[in-house]
């Protein structure tokens, strides 16, 4: 009988405090997006930095046994990583400014990279 009425009473104090929970989740809820959004915007920048790569091959001879290579002499010391960022830019500028469709973007992009393959195994 005791764990009856304790089941009763239970969830009825269950009941008040999901009721105010909610209303203040509601009045919460613009941080928790903002919240979200950043930490979504970490994990892109993430995954980019290490999932993106595009290598260029062209090399320059500027002495006897010695190659200028663009990206490792170049681009690499400048800033690594800074064709995986412009391309990615790239894609955003085109999105936001130019309104692209984005599937349009990725699956031309899956087009370039299976070329780019394609030639750089040659």
């Amino acid at each position: 009988m005791a764990i009856a009425l304790s089941r009763v009473w239970l969830v009825h104090l269950g009941y008040r405090i999901g009721v105010s929970s909610i209303d203040k989740i509601t009045g919460m809820s613009q941080y928790v997006t903002k919240a979200a959004m950043i930490l979504g915007n970490t994990v892109i920048g993430g995954l980019m930095a290490t999932l993106i790569s595009l290598p260029i091959a062209l090399e320059f001879p500027i002495a006897e046994g010695e190659v200028f290579s663009i990206q490792s002499s170049f681009l690499d010391m400048l800033f690594s990583g800074i064709l995986p960022i412009g391309v990615t830019f790239l894609l955003l500028y085109l999105i936001k400014k130019k309104n692209a469709n984005p599937i349009v973007l990725i699956v031309s992009l899956l087009v370039i990279s299976i070329i780019g393959s394609f030639f750089g195994n040659l």
